[in-house]
């Protein structure tokens, strides 16, 4: 059997590119040793999303006790909360295999490998292909005294596998993960406690943007933050552990580190001298994500370029077209970030703190969600919402803290990309009320 394309790795970014190389016209295959969808379908972004629902609706009803509305929060049954989230993921993978048949894309179920020749090997068989798509993923990082053990210490998906909520937890790493499983935890009624070696939470965003969050976030009772401080595990008891934060000693009930991940990189592409590697050890690719190794490309958080399920897909769609003949090279366009906290977070583009080093004539719009009838009517009105305009009132950047911010992000990376200046986006009609129509209503006070 011969493939004009075979993709290693069924997570987001294989399964869409195998989906699109089927539509171009060539033959493909996919393999996956684990189950379709990867981590983002069965241990990541859907089932931490699921779980952001739940946080959601329990804040909400939270807020609604103590405006007197309701009376009591209601009781939440964990066990039963992580079986349905397992059906979600279940229904996903289903609806993923669907699409891998329909579309007429061979699947084998497996641990594939590659020789020196570019020959696959999979459940015994040979498979030769013309191109291979390298779609390993990524894994959690673990730190030295903090050995995964699947009981106190766990990964952040292992936390979501848990039959009963722990009274507190430590998170070790205040990236963005780590941000989203304190906010979940917390409004789920956990004590959570955050340990960030760095001077500050979400070190790699904008400084302006992490001040504002952090107003916000001050006000949650059940979220304490340790910045500057190296986490050591003391002892590890039977049900809980110690563990000493910048000279302090703390009792967990769990530890859950979020410090990262790292490409998973097998045997085979370690014995194989044909692949070169960067001074931070990733793979090196060229312009349209092949390997140094001709005809295998690297797409996903195996390439990590970006850790992201949509710019995987996005990867590897690329790929898929740059080997149909469609495209050149793959070339990122305007990319969206966010993050599933509460409030949630979005932006894209230009921040603040770049504009005011390097933009003459820039201007910033604000608008808060106190001015939103909609957020107003949700009780959400703690948000907001800024644009950065260039010199000619072209959207260059912008960001977002509240309600769907996650969601309204995409219109600001739209006219990001094409370009928008005022007078285009105020000459359309968003429906009223609405979130959506604050990305309107911010230009009303441009001149």
């Amino acid at each position: 059997m011969e493939y004009d394309v075979f993709i290693i790795g069924g997570g987001v970014g294989g399964y869409s590119t195998a989906l699109t190389a089927a539509k171009n016209g060539l033959k493909c295959a996919l393999a996956e040793k684990n189950d379709i969808g990867g981590v983002c379908t069965n241990h990541g972004c859907i089932p931490t999303k699921f779980f952001f629902s739940l946080a959601k609706l329990r804040s909400k009803t939270a807020k609604l006790n103590d405006m007197g509305i309701m009376t009591g929060i209601p009781d939440l049954n964990y066990s039963n909360a992580v079986y349905a989230k397992n059906d979600v993921s279940a229904k996903l993978r289903k609806d993923i295999m669907f699409m891998i048949t329909r579309n007429k894309v061979d699947f084998y179920s497996g641990e594939a490998t590659v020789d020196k020749n570019r020959t696959v090997y999979i459940n015994g068989q040979t498979v030769k292909a013309k191109n291979i798509i390298l779609a390993l993923g990524s894994r959690e990082i673990d730190l030295p005294n903090f050995a995964f053990d699947s009981r106190l210490i766990l990964t952040p998906s292992q936390v979501l596998n848990l039959q009963v909520l722990p009274k507190n937890m430590l998170i070790i790493g205040g990236g963005y993960i780590g941000m989203e499983f304190a906010s979940i935890f917390a409004a789920l009624g956990v004590e959570v406690t955050i340990a960030e070696q760095q001077s500050s939470i979400l070190s790699q965003f904008d400084p302006i943007l992490v001040k504002r969050f952090l107003s916000f976030l001050k006000q949650n009772k059940k979220i304490k933050i340790i910045t500057g401080a190296s986490a050591e595990l003391l002892v590890k008891n039977e049900n809980d552990a110690d563990v000493m934060i910048g000279g302090e000693t703390y009792n967990f009930d769990k530890v859950i580190v979020s410090v990262g991940r790292k490409p998973n990189m097998p045997d085979f592409i370690k014995k194989d001298g044909d692949y070169e590697f960067d001074e931070n050890g990733n793979i090196k690719l060229d312009a349209k994500y092949m390997t140094t190794k001709k005809g295998v490309y690297a797409i996903g958080d195996f390439a990590n370029r970006q850790q992201l399920a949509y710019t995987a897909e996005f990867e590897g769609n690329a790929v898929a077209d740059v080997i149909a003949g469609k495209r050149e090279k793959v070339e990122y366009p305007v990319i969206p970030y966010t993050i599933f906290t509460l409030p949630e977070i979005g932006y894209a583009g230009i921040t603040e703190s770049f504009a005011r080093q390097n933009i003459q004539g820039f201007k910033v719009l604000r608008y808060n969600y106190l001015a939103s009838g909609k957020a107003l009517t949700d009780m959400t009105a703690g948000g907001s919402l800024k644009v950065i305009l260039n010199s000619s009132d072209i959207v260059v950047g912008c960001e977002i803290i509240g309600e769907y911010a996650t969601e309204l992000i995409h219109f600001f990376t739209l006219y990001i990309k094409e370009k928008f200046d005022r007078e285009r986006i105020i000459n359309a009609l968003y429906s009223h009320p609405t979130y959506s129509e604050m990305a309107k209503k911010i230009f009303d006070t441009v001149k």
